[in-house]
Order: C-alpha cells, then sequence, then structure tokens
C-alpha cells in the first residue's frame, strides 16, 4: 500500500501581509458594524436628559431601567399616551409569520410551475413579474390602500385596520418567485420523472419531491420575507391608521418621537427587542440560508 505524504507549502511574505491586511479590513468593519448596536445598547439604559444631552455620554453616568420597564409593559404611558409595546410585539409577530408563511407556500408553488411546466405565455409572464421589481415600493402605497378599502363585504371587507389587510396582500412576492425558480431549475428532472412512473400528480411532484429538496431555499425566502416583514413601516403605517391596536412593532416605536421631543432611550430599548427575533432566526438558519442563496445563483 502506497503511503503519500503531503507537503505543505509556506506562505511567503507576500502571502502574509495580503491575509493580514484582509482580516485588518475584516475586523475594522465588523467594528464599524458593531458601534451602533453598542451606542443603542447603552442608550437604553440611559434616562431622558442623559440621552439628550450635548456632548453624549458614552457608559450611562446613572443607568436606569425606566426605558425596558416601558418596552416590557410594565410603564404603560408616555406623556399621556398610552403605548401597548408587546401587543406592537404580538401584532409584529403574527403579521411576520402569516407573510412567511404565504410567501413559502405561494412563491414555491409559482416558481415550480414556472421552472416545470410549458404553457403558453410563460415566458413573458414571468419577465412581467420580474419587471414590477423595478417599481418603488413607495409607489404602491395608494393603489394598495384604495384596493383595501374597496375589499367587499362578503370577504369582510374593507381590510384597513385589520389582518386581512396586513398580510394578504404581501403572501407573494417576485423576488420570492425568481429565487424558487431558480432553485427548481437546478434540481435534477430526473428525479421528478420517476416519482410521474410511480402515479404522482404534477402537484405530488411538487409537495412529495421537489419542495423536500428546496429546504435551503425555503430558508432563504423565509429569513427575508420574516425579515422584510418585520422591519416594514411605510405599509403598516398606512394600513393601521384607523386600528391602533394592530400596530405593529416599527409603528409602534414611531410613537415614542414628537416633533419636538425624541424618547431616545424608550426608542433604543424598543430597537433592541426589535432587532432580537431577526437575530435569532438567523442564526438557526444560517447554514440554510448561505446554501440557498449559493445554490440559486444569487450569491455575492
Amino acid at each position: 500500500m502506497a503511503l503519500s505524504i503531503g507537503v505543505r507549502k509556506r506562505s511567503g511574505p507576500f502571502e502574509m501581509s495580503k491575509r493580514a491586511v484582509f482580516y485588518l479590513i475584516l475586523i475594522g468593519y465588523t467594528v464599524m458594524s458593531t458601534i451602533p448596536f453598542i451606542w443603542s445598547g447603552l442608550t437604553s439604559f440611559k434616562s431622558q436628559p442623559e440621552a439628550a444631552q450635548t456632548p453624549p455620554t458614552g457608559i450611562p453616568i446613572n443607568a436606569t431601567l425606566d426605558a425596558w420597564k416601558t418596552v416590557l409593559g410594565f410603564n404603560s404611558s408616555i406623556s399621556g399616551i398610552n403605548v401597548d409595546f408587546l401587543q406592537y410585539f404580538k401584532n409584529s409577530l403574527i403579521v411576520a409569520l402569516l407573510v412567511m408563511a404565504g410567501n413559502l407556500f405561494f412563491d414555491s408553488l409559482a416558481g415550480y410551475a414556472f421552472a416545470r411546466m410549458r404553457f403558453p405565455g410563460r415566458n413573458f409572464l414571468f419577465y412581467l413579474i420580474i419587471g414590477t421589481l423595478m417599481i418603488p415600493a413607495a409607489m404602491t402605497i395608494i393603489p394598495v390602500f384604495v384596493i383595501l378599502a374597496k375589499v367587499p363585504g362578503f370577504l369582510g371587507g374593507p381590510w384597513l385596520g385589520t389582518y386581512e389587510g396586513l398580510t394578504v396582500p404581501f403572501m407573494v412576492t417576485a423576488f420570492g418567485i425568481f429565487l424558487m425558480r431558480q432553485f427548481f431549475m437546478s434540481l435534477p428532472v430526473e428525479l421528478e420523472e420517476a416519482g410521474r412512473m410511480d402515479g404522482l400528480t404534477r402537484f405530488g411532484m411538487y409537495w412529495k419531491i421537489a419542495l423536500p429538496l428546496a429546504r435551503p431555499a425555503l430558508a432563504t425566502l423565509a429569513i427575508l420575507q420574516f425579515q422584510g416583514s418585520w422591519d416594514s413601516f411605510l405599509m403598516p403605517s398606512f394600513i393601521t391608521q384607523s386600528n391602533p391596536s394592530l400596530y405593529t412593532l416599527p409603528v409602534g416605536l414611531a410613537q415614542f418621537s414628537f416633533n419636538y421631543l425624541n424618547y431616545w432611550p424608550d426608542i433604543m430599548a424598543g430597537a433592541m427587542v426589535v432587532i432580537l427575533p431577526i437575530l435569532v432566526v438567523y442564526v438557526f438558519a444560517q447554514r440554510y440560508f448561505v446554501e440557498g442563496l449559493s445554490r440559486t445563483g444569487l450569491k455575492g
């Protein structure tokens, strides 16, 4: 039995210096990205006068938990305005989960149809859907608002100030359809042909063969859609105007800001709460997220 011994090539001075510069850039970028989070965390433990003073302080001089008590529901009002932050958290969680679930099903279903099925106008319809990505979100506010206001009564309309209005219009996205189509096109067709021989219908091939293999792309889509819905401010602020009890977290955070006064400790404490679920979701699905981006050709 032959024994092969690998000899590791020593890196020269140029390679070592290049690697050192690369790591210094990464460390610098990490520090720059971390400073806003550290500043937000420190500010959340300051009193309102200390947070507003100039020049600003770094570490709180007299640390207090007043902002966190407000965010966690122990203090329910600010300057006479009732702020139910826990309710906002629940609303954001419900909306984000429903929007994410809708996108996982409908986007994958449409993506599979564009990747595998042949029908007249398929390419034209696909490019038309992709073309909607060039439309700024701000341009869709008025059309969506009008549509939600005119939803007929037998569908429970109008949908302004309801969970339906916050979720149904956003359960399908052009980007999600594109992402899933690209992934399904990378799967071998032979797997579905074997399923067809076993008597599976087209939906059965999608549900039992293609969808289980698409877990990396589904994880990527889930993270992006959950984050997009969780952080959304513009649309929910218009839809929930008539029903403050349905405010989401970003809309609720705006209640801490007034024309001549901003409650920075409360805003920063709320921002830390907003960040936490996104961080948890990404940590647990990071491996699938990276794999999904690389398999769909979207990795930069």
